[in-house]
């Protein structure tokens, strides 16, 4: 799938989050690798754009005329996630812009404590943290590709482990987690020690 640069996806990101704000979207919140790259200042590509809140049918559709021009949009459900979805042109292509109702933990404010805000070209924003980023991820239930687990490494650099672990205990998805965590390792994908010895607390794998 083709993959964004930072500089063509991060206008379409302030665009989106700034009219989504402006039309009473209050629990708005930055997800997956955009969140990392406003957080630690690492560009990373990415073949969407993802967010977290609330939206109605009416300001997904004045989303995606102020991104696409027209009325081009979708809503699909999946278990209990509701995810709506429309485009923005980037000169000759088109990038996906996804809203997502709660996070692979839940509902995003569920968990103020990994919410923070950052400052983006005179805009303030706000993102999941990297813990949360990297227990987002690996509580996918469709497991982890390379990308994602080079993803995860990224973000663990960042990361406080005490606060990761607390955050895992809380979110109750402890066991997916671990199994997909055994499956990294069966794959031989190698992933950041401490994040292994936090999910498992020291078990063998």
């Amino acid at each position: 799938m083709f993959e964004y640069r930072p500089k063509e996806r991060l206008p379409v990101l302030l665009k989106a989050y700034k009219y989504l704000k402006t039309h009473d979207v209050g629990d708005l919140v930055i997800y997956g690798s955009q969140s990392l790259s406003l957080y630690t200042g690492i560009m990373l590509d990415s073949k969407d754009i993802d967010l977290v809140g609330s939206l109605t049918l009416e300001q997904l559709r004045g989303l995606s005329i102020e991104l696409y021009g027209s009325e081009r949009f979708e809503v699909r459900r999946i278990n209990n996630v509701l995810i709506m979805t429309t485009y923005a042109k980037i000169h000759d292509k088109v990038i996906a812009v996804e809203i997502f109702s709660e996070t692979t933990l839940g509902p995003v404010m569920k968990f103020p404590e990994y919410i923070t805000e950052v400052s983006y070209k005179g805009e303030k924003l706000w993102v999941i943290t990297p813990e949360m980023y990297i227990a987002c991820k690996l509580a996918y239930k469709y497991g982890l590709n390379e990308r994602d687990v080079e993803r995860v490494n990224t973000a663990a650099e960042y990361i406080n482990i005490s606060r990761f672990k607390i955050l895992l205990d809380n979110a109750g998805v402890t066991d997916l987690i671990k199994r997909n965590i055994e499956d990294i390792i069966k794959r031989n994908m190698k992933i950041d020690k401490r994040i292994v010895y936090a999910v498992t607390q020291g078990m063998e794998l």
